[in-house]
């Protein structure tokens, strides 16, 4: 099985391979070059779009995603706390998360996107991620709303 992780950076694609079973094929694709490549050649189950909703071609890549045959389903996992409304206006992902996302509802989201079954493993982030990896800095004197 196959995922692939469009846009974002080499973290988030360790972050990915991390959250996943090992027998999941993690790609990463920065270019929509890269990612005409691998839906022809290595088509994935799944792609998670990691980035800003201004800085790639996200409707290009959730079109090709979603008429490629069989269409591969796709979550938005945003850089920003106010990307996922935008990126719903474009219409540009069947799915979408919404920040602060703890590591663990990532990879439940995950493992939803690729439909596995993950009610013995989700939750169960890997050591080297743990919670405190997905939660935002705040600095001293600023406050989350």
């Amino acid at each position: 099985m196959r995922l692939l992780i469009v846009g974002g950076t080499d973290l988030m694609a360790w972050v990915v391979r991390h959250l996943v079973p090992g027998d999941i094929k993690v790609e990463h694709a920065t270019t929509l070059d890269e990612v005409k490549t691998i839906l022809r050649l290595r088509p994935p189950q799944a792609a998670l779009f990691h980035g800003k909703a201004s800085m790639r071609p996200w409707s290009e890549v959730y079109r090709l995603c979603h008429t490629h045959e069989p269409p591969i389903p796709t979550l938005f996992h945003p850089c920003s706390y106010l990307e996922p409304d935008e990126m719903k206006r474009r219409n540009c992902a069947d799915e979408y998360c919404q920040k602060p996302l703890p590591a663990c509802e990532l990879q439940y989201q995950i493992y939803r996107l690729l439909g596995i079954d993950g009610k013995a493993e989700a939750g169960e982030t890997s050591p080297e991620i743990g919670e405190k990896a997905a939660e935002p800095l705040v600095y001293a004197g600023t406050e989350r709303s």
